[in-house]
């Protein structure tokens, strides 16, 4: 399994130099969001919750982030 892409910052640096939320985390957060806003996923589990959360972002990263296929050679 691949690493997954974390992208850049979600927001700008703080004037710490805290970067904060990488994109692929606020993703993660937004997808969540929406997730439990739906009733009919009401009954998921958390950890189902979750998992669903976390692929919806990472197919975003995927498309925001195009890898280069890997060849064996």
């Amino acid at each position: 399994m691949n690493k997954p892409i974390e992208g850049e910052s979600a927001f700008p640096s703080d004037r710490y130099g805290d970067r904060g939320l990488s994109e692929r985390r606020y993703y993660i957060g937004q997808a969540l969001a929406g997730i439990c806003a739906n009733p009919n996923l009401s009954q998921a589990s958390y950890s189902d919750t979750a998992l669903i959360a976390i692929t919806q972002a990472d197919e975003i990263m995927k498309f925001l982030y195009p890898q280069p296929k890997e060849t064996n050679q």
